[in-house]
């Protein structure tokens, strides 16, 4: 089963991504996008292939602007993920800095619920597939 998921974030400084990255279980190819959360526009679509298990890929993209204080999102399909969860299965808490990133939440969704390659609609916080990936390069 195909799964869309990924990260809802901004950033504090304005920047450029200037590249895509993945890390899953199994080898093959799969589609990373960037999307512009605040217009829904898909902003990038890269496919990123890994030749071998549990490698991760990155791939050199034209960079993308990316202006501070606005919602962008990085996605994945995959049939494969890995799924992390608290300890005391407790709930993530949002928002999750990470340099001059802010994830501000996980969704994931069926592809097939998802007919119109939209950024995956339902938040997660219970578990997170930390899979997929973006440089960014402040200004």
């Amino acid at each position: 089963m195909e799964w869309i998921y990924g990260f809802r974030f901004s950033a504090n400084k304005n920047g450029k991504i200037k590249g895509l990255g993945m890390k899953l279980p199994l080898k093959g190819a799969y589609k990373v996008s960037l999307w512009n959360l605040e217009t829904g526009q898909l902003l990038k679509d890269e496919t990123l292939t890994a030749t071998a298990d549990h490698s991760e890929v990155y791939n050199t993209i034209s960079e993308v602007a990316i202006e501070k204080n606005k919602e962008y999102g990085v996605s994945i399909e995959a049939n494969s993920f890995y799924k992390i969860r608290k300890a005391d299965n407790s709930e993530f808490t949002f928002p999750i800095q990470t340099g001059n990133i802010e994830i501000l939440s996980f969704h994931a969704s069926r592809v097939s619920e998802n007919p119109q390659g939209k950024f995956p609609s339902m938040p997660q916080s219970d578990e997170l597939s930390p899979c997929v990936d973006v440089i960014f390069i402040e200004d």
